[in-house]
């Protein structure tokens, strides 16, 4: 009984957790308080581990302008 106890107040503090982080994170909440929810610990060191830095993946090194001239950043 007393296992069970603990194991639900886990999952709440994770579920909880996750989703403040992601929401600091700017990642989605709702699905990381699931995510929290169903794997405990687990989660939490899943949105521990996601760099929280958005990256802009529109620019590469290279990019071709609309007249087909290579341009070097």
């Amino acid at each position: 009984m007393g296992f069970n106890i603990y194991l639900i107040v886990v999952r709440i503090f994770s579920t909880i957790l996750c989703y403040r982080i992601a929401k600091k994170r700017n990642r989605n909440p709702l699905l990381w308080g699931i995510i929290g929810l169903i794997f405990g610990i687990i989660g939490l060191i899943l949105i521990l581990s996601i760099s929280d830095d958005q990256k802009d993946y529109t620019r590469t090194k290279h990019s071709v302008d609309a007249r087909g001239k290579l341009d070097r950043f």
